[in-house]
């Protein structure tokens, strides 16, 4: 069995959700982060940029929320 040392590639460390989600956004922008299809086969795709939106997005209505 050989001795491996992990991780075995650079790895970013994260204090918060949000700042992974912004350097994420930084580094990959306009490219596709989720692709979906309606059942209608129609082919939906979210850019990393979209995610980033969305997701302060429903952060602020739970906030708005009192969650």
């Amino acid at each position: 069995m050989t001795n491996r040392h992990y991780p075995l590639y650079k790895v970013n460390r994260y204090e918060t959700f949000l700042e992974m989600l912004n350097d994420i956004a930084r580094q990959y922008g306009e490219r596709e982060a989720i692709v979906t299809f309606t059942p209608q086969g129609e082919r939906r795709a979210y850019s990393f940029n979209r995610l980033l939106e969305d997701s302060l997005a429903f952060s602020a209505a739970l906030s708005s929320m009192g969650l």
